[in-house]
């Protein structure tokens, strides 16, 4: 896995205007303006090692676990996926009544600053689904790579259930990253910043959080094709 040599983050959970018939990204770019993101949105580029050879797939987790011949998603043992109507026997839970990831969350190397001031929180409506982002974080642990985010411009990883993960890059170069790790930032989200967590169900999650080499991770809730 790559090493990422960063001495500390920070999280700031924002106000998302979100409108929630916007379309599913596919290969074209499409204005900031239109998606409600401080950059154009463009096609993720993915990069990893299959079978020893290096493969480079552009899209997002759909078209990734397409070209690698996968069903996506993947659902987790010991998770809830409510799109099929069903859920695992024996859920565990953790000690704030969240469905535990199959993904272990990092390690806090440094420090993290909640704003928790009402004008910084993402309005009850905007937010996804819990469940749904665990169902995403675990898809991103299944397909170990590398996801490249170009200088000043957003990308989507995945839209599940109405419930979107996007990475976007403010800083004047690209961005790589381990997308295990982007994962992670999902998780802080959800720890952070998860209404209704009491019940698995309808628990939901939404706000922002910066990097400091100046990418950050958006989550948020979105139609999409699932």
């Amino acid at each position: 896995m790559k090493v990422l040599h960063l001495a500390f983050y920070m999280v700031v959970f924002t106000a998302l205007s979100v409108v929630a018939s916007l379309a599913p990204v596919h290969g074209a770019e499409l204005s900031a303006e239109a998606m409600h993101l401080p950059w154009p949105v463009s096609p993720l580029e993915w990069s990893g090692t299959v079978n020893g050879a290096e493969v480079n797939i552009t899209g997002d987790l759909q078209h990734i676990f397409t070209h690698l011949g996968l069903k996506l998603p993947q659902i987790p043992t010991n998770s809830i996926d409510l799109s099929n109507n069903t859920a695992a026997s024996e859920l565990k839970y953790t000690a704030l009544g969240e469905v535990e990831s199959a993904l272990m969350s990092r390690e806090s190397t440094g420090k993290v600053n909640d704003t928790p001031h009402a004008a910084f929180q993402i309005a009850r409506e905007d937010r996804a689904y819990v469940w749904a982002l665990n169902v995403i974080i675990y898809n991103l642990s299944v397909v170990p790579g590398v996801c490249k985010i170009k200088a000043h411009s957003c990308k989507r990883m995945h839209c599940y259930y109405g419930s979107s993960v996007y990475v976007c890059n403010d800083s004047d170069r690209e961005v790589r990253s381990d997308c295990n790790y982007l994962g992670s930032f999902v998780r802080d989200i959800i720890n952070l910043c998860t209404i209704d967590r009491q019940n698995p169900k309808i628990a939901r999650a939404g706000g922002q959080e910066f990097h400091t080499d100046g990418y950050n991770v958006i989550v948020r809730k979105e139609a999409c094709q699932w």
